[in-house]
């Protein structure tokens, strides 16, 4: 199965990862990632974690690297199961997110947040695509090259292309009204 990591949740106080299913009235419902595939609703005043939103600290110019390429580089270098735990030596551990992000900040990535990075990556492992990083591109340059066709009707029959709409914005800029001269009156420029 395809991972997108925005629908991959972690929440504060529960060990390992969900999926949102669907929002509730009251939360969110969410299922397990492992075999059993159990629902549960978490309540709205939980702390919850998309991992599309998480990165790590490095010491580049951008200042993070984001959660999904540092997956990308385990996967490549480890394949889809770790020799690690969270318990493992913490020498270990950094010489592991050394190898796995070379440039991270130590100063900021504490042995708390490898030991979690361990854990996520053992869970969602097995469920990462093999080539994610290689077919990406190809899939935006195949979609780039890709005729745009115009959208059917429900006869079957090719709608018309339609014509530009004019932009009616004024981009965020309000006219400046100076006073005429000769009545009094501002004009809009």
């Amino acid at each position: 199965m395809a991972l997108n990591l925005r629908e991959i949740v972690a929440i504060s106080g529960r060990s390992g990862l969900y999926r949102v299913v669907s929002p509730a009235r009251t939360g969110i419902l969410v299922e397990t990632l492992d075999d059993a595939r159990t629902r549960t609703l978490v309540s709205a005043q939980q702390q919850v974690s998309s991992l599309g939103d998480i990165s790590i600290y490095t010491t580049t110019d951008e200042g993070t690297i984001a959660l999904a390429d540092v997956l990308t580089a385990i996967r490549r270098a480890h394949g889809p199961k770790l020799d690690l735990t969270a318990k493992s030596e913490p020498q270990a551990l950094v010489t592991f997110i050394r190898q796995a992000v070379p440039d991270y900040d130590a100063d900021r990535v504490y042995l708390s947040d490898i030991k979690k990075l361990v854990t996520w990556y053992n869970i969602l492992g097995p469920h990462l695509p093999e080539e994610e990083a290689e077919a990406a591109p190809a899939a935006v340059e195949a979609a780039a090259e890709a005729p745009i066709e115009a959208p059917k009707k429900k006869g079957g029959k090719k709608a018309e292309a339609a014509e530009p709409v004019a932009d009616l914005s004024t981009g965020g800029e309000v006219p400046v009204q100076e006073p005429d001269s000769s009545d009094g009156k501002p004009v809009v420029q």
